[in-house]
């Protein structure tokens, strides 16, 4: 995480550097603090996989670029989770496993303006660098539902850089908006795992991130 933070402070000075000169380039610039709450999941075939709450903040800056065009960039930090089936031994009732990991985003986004500062809709890439799997440690013996020797801390070493599609929209005031957009994983979250000699059941580990969030943005 101290190369998160890393990456956080020269980000944030390039984030307020280009505001700054922003200001006599476009129709109008906001810099943006928001915060929210998000469903994390994996969609994979390869385990059953349940969503969960997050967490997610950061900041922005929405800058104008014609009437009905603006764009958004940002980062924001998120407190990934979702749910694993599992069993403590092959003879034992089959339970969730929470499994988290925390994550920093980038991420640059079109806005289709539909009503000039209330209503608009949005669409772009973010790029996401997030730690490994984490998991409860009396959980990390658990046997993966499906398999008979998979355990729950053969499967922690993920993607740590993911690429993202972003689709959503805000509404709200000036100052003051909600927002509420779906995220989803482009790359194949499990790859890592396919180089290892895992118990796969003859198919290829495969899943894709998919996150609904929602929140509050306040301008500046």
């Amino acid at each position: 995480m101290i190369q998160f933070f890393k990456f956080f402070s020269l980000f944030a000075i390039l984030l307020f550097g280009f505001s700054a000169q922003a200001q006599y380039r476009s129709q109008y610039n906001y810099i943006g603090i928001q915060g929210g709450v998000s469903s994390f999941n994996i969609l994979t075939d390869n385990f059953n996989t349940t969503p969960q709450t997050g967490f997610t903040g950061g900041f922005s800056v929405r800058g104008g670029i014609v009437n009905s065009f603006d764009m958004i960039y940002g980062i924001d930090f998120y407190s990934q989770k979702f749910g694993i089936d599992a069993r403590e031994t092959t003879l034992s009732n089959t339970s969730e496993v929470d499994m988290s990991m925390l994550a920093v985003q980038v991420k640059l986004l079109g806005s289709l303006v539909l009503i000039h500062k209330h209503l608009s809709l949005e669409l772009g890439p973010a790029l996401q660098l997030n730690s490994k799997l984490n998991y409860d440690d009396r959980n990390e013996n658990y046997i993966i539902d499906g398999y008979n020797t998979l355990q729950i801390n053969d499967i922690e070493e993920i993607s740590t850089i993911n690429f993202n599609v972003i689709a959503g929209a805000t509404a709200g005031f000036e100052h003051f908006r909600v927002f509420a957009r779906y995220q989803y994983g482009v790359n194949n979250f499990f790859k890592p795992l396919n180089d290892e000699t895992l118990e796969n059941n003859g198919e290829e580990f495969k899943g894709n991130i998919s996150m609904l969030e929602a929140g509050l943005t306040i301008y500046f």
